[in-house]
């Protein structure tokens, strides 16, 4: 399938130096050297190589709309990344040996968009419109479901219609939440 059949992702990663991509990734280089205008001090700034992996969906998943990378992702061998559509799908791809791909739908909701996402060590943590769900990515088993908070109902206020809900994992432990007028 052709970049024109599907939705596709870019994942940056970069690194000083000349390096370089191997695979399917491209590379490209910026160099920048700027000098300051005083005459005894300069600074240069090094060189930096980006490297550039697209990943293809078909267009019958709809619209990825947020994206979490695995925070393992440059030391393990296997890459992973989760994506979340606007159909409410949660997919895990993972690249791996020779960039063989492997995808997994781990969830497939029926509330709506995948409206936040966040991923610490094997926690991932996703929200849409019926709430907000933990997952063990090592394990590939569900943990908990939280309700959508009443505060975060747009039926309340209106104006939370565009407001996403923000999750951060503080520590391995303790996931914060924010939607609408509610910390979690």
């Amino acid at each position: 399938s052709g970049s024109n059949d599907g939705n596709m992702l870019s994942f940056l990663g970069m690194s000083t130096g000349g390096g370089s991509g191997g695979g399917s990734s491209s590379s490209a280089t910026n160099t920048n050297d700027q000098t300051q205008s005083s005459s005894s001090s300069s600074a240069m700034i090094r060189s930096t190589s980006v490297q550039v992996s697209r990943i293809t969906y078909p267009s019958s998943l709809g619209t990825p709309v947020c994206l979490a990378i695995d925070p393992s992702y440059k030391r393990r061998r296997e890459k992973a990344v989760l994506v979340g559509f606007n159909d409410g799908r949660l997919i895990l791809t993972k690249k791996g040996f020779f960039n063989r791909r492997n995808d997994a739908i781990i969830y497939q909701g029926s509330a709506g968009a995948i409206q936040g996402l966040a991923w610490r060590g094997q926690l991932v943590a996703w929200a849409d419109g019926a709430g907000l769900r933990l997952f063990d990515v090592e394990t590939m088993s569900r943990i908990a479901t939280i309700d959508r908070p009443s505060g975060a109902r747009v039926s309340l206020y209106p104006a939370l219609s565009s407001l996403k809900p923000t999750i951060h994992f503080e520590t391995s432990h303790e996931l914060l939440c924010a939607w609408g007028d509610c910390v979690l």
